[in-house]
């Protein structure tokens, strides 16, 4: 059987097709892709340091868009060590550009997928580690959400949220301690994962990082994973019954209005919060 992916869009008995993907003995850690905005483009991660940028549809088009040509993207990784697991295609509507972004295990790359060759510009605050299940992309503004351990002299480095844009330097947030298991975004807020004590129990925490606030915590055997909708945050958990037998269940949180946050936090005497989360709401 030949391997590779299924996509773009051919009715009747033609559809799906398979779109073919070299092999590469250099395997990935995890078969990872994405698919750019329309649908237009699909990225895969072929190697440890290789990206493949393939056209979906060969006779799918946009008006006004620049057509590119389907490529394998070798990155110049610094160590031998680092291995590529997660990217995000992401379209500029000021400059009308496809860019993406790649996440590497000691790295975050940016690619002008519109431009001849594959110059790509990194985007690191510093030698860092990056948490495979903590890159997340807002397709709104463009940032890239990292959650990242920075190496230092300390015998146990701190771990924060960085920002990354197009445009502007990275921005570092510290959040929650712990080891970082997911980190989401849910419009503007962030969605954290982490594993705090020697229980190994997941906490999971909601933050509005307009104002550097939780909303929202909660505690777990295990968090398996994260699924984000458009207005709910969907929670796949592991926990123990009363009789200690492990049990799956699916959890939903839906987030509270403006009026009901202020109500919350002038309940507990956070005047400032409240008046921040007004203002930031009009």
């Amino acid at each position: 059987m030949q391997e590779g992916i299924t996509g773009g869009y051919f009715p009747g008995p033609s559809a799906p097709r398979m779109i073919p993907v070299e092999e590469n003995t250099d395997s990935p850690p995890n078969d990872y892709l994405d698919v750019s905005p329309c649908g237009k483009y699909i990225g895969v991660v072929t190697s440890r340091s290789d990206i493949t940028i393939l056209k979906a549809d060969p006779n799918f088009s946009i008006p006004g868009d620049k057509p590119i040509k389907s490529r394998t993207v070798k990155l110049a990784m610094k160590k031998n060590s680092s291995e590529v697991f997660s990217l995000f295609f992401y379209y500029d509507k000021i400059t009308s550009t496809n860019f993406m972004y790649i996440a590497a295990s000691d790295m975050i790359y940016l690619l002008n997928i519109d431009k001849k060759g594959d110059k790509e510009k990194e985007l690191s605050l510093a030698e860092i580690g990056v948490v495979p299940g903590g890159v997340n992309l807002d397709q709104d503004t463009g940032n890239l959400i990292v959650s990242q351990a920075y190496h230092s002299d300390q015998e146990i480095p701190p771990i924060g949220e960085s920002i990354y844009n197009l445009y502007n330097e990275p921005i570092i947030k510290f959040f929650s301690e712990g080891k970082r298991i997911f980190t989401k975004l849910y419009g503007k807020l962030f969605v954290i994962v982490t594993e705090k004590d020697q229980q190994k129990k997941h906490y999971l925490d909601v933050y509005d990082t307009s104002v550097g606030i939780s909303f929202y915590s909660a505690s777990y055997e295990e968090v398996q994973d994260i699924i984000i909708d458009n207005n709910s945050i969907f929670l796949f958990v592991n926990h123990l019954t009363r009789n200690h037998v492990p049990e799956k269940e699916l959890i939903k949180l839906t987030e509270i209005t403006v009026g009901e946050k202020i109500r919350i936090l002038l309940e507990k005497h956070m005047y400032k919060e409240a008046e921040s989360i007004a203002v930031y709401a009009e």
